[in-house]
């Protein structure tokens, strides 16, 4: 067996060995910079939260409503419809959309001069009433007597009997447009019905209403 030994070639080691101690400072500088990286992250403190902002109130015990917030149609489970029963300008309304009654608040009001007006001429009328309803009737007292003395005549005594009767129909009559006028008084202020929120209010003030 023949063995034969080439010389090596010096040009190619030096090459290599240059070659390989390029590689081995890069590698040593390679791992130098990502121990530093490493050891800067290992340094680095997170950063702190911002304070939370918070309220604080006085802790009190009451009946708040109940809400519920929510998109849709909203019908109610039962209507009243307010109408005026006399005329005249709405002076002034009461009471603002939504906003919960109770039964018998006032929610509009009609100008009441022109009824006040009437309810002082009924009264008038009826204290004038009064007081010849009072002389007719002595008259007829007098003259009830006079007959029965026979110093006057059956027909007088009736005449002034019929005027007494007559002038007690007119006061009953005026008691009754006193009370009359009264009630359409009331009219002008109309009031509530059973406890419920009210969600319009039928036109501004200064509107004229018409009694139905």
């Amino acid at each position: 067996m023949n063995l034969s030994l080439s010389p090596r070639d010096p040009s190619r080691s030096g090459i290599l060995s240059r070659h390989a101690r390029r590689l081995i400072v890069h590698g040593a500088a390679f791992s130098l910079i990502v121990t530093l990286v490493a050891c800067a992250k290992k340094e680095q403190k997170p950063a702190a939260k911002p304070p939370v902002p918070v309220a604080i109130a006085t802790v009190e015990r009451k009946t708040v409503p109940v809400q519920i917030k929510a998109i849709g149609n909203v019908e109610p489970y039962a209507t009243v419809a307010v109408k005026a029963q006399v005329n005249g300008e709405v002076l002034k309304i009461h009471f603002t959309e939504g906003q919960d009654v109770k039964k018998g608040d006032l929610l509009f009001a009609i100008d009441p001069r022109t009824y006040q007006a009437a309810v002082k001429k009924a009264e008038a009328n009826l204290s004038r009433n009064l007081v010849q309803a009072r002389n007719a009737r002595q008259d007829a007292e007098r003259y009830a007597q006079l007959v029965k003395d026979g110093i006057v005549t059956s027909e007088q005594y009736e005449q002034y009997r019929t005027r007494a009767e007559a002038f007690a129909a007119d006061v009953s009559a005026d008691r009754a447009a006193v009370e009359n006028a009264k009630v359409e008084l009331s009219y002008c202020f109309i009031r509530s019905p059973p406890d419920r929120p009210h969600r319009e209010s039928g036109g501004p003030c200064g509107e004229h209403c018409k009694g139905q």
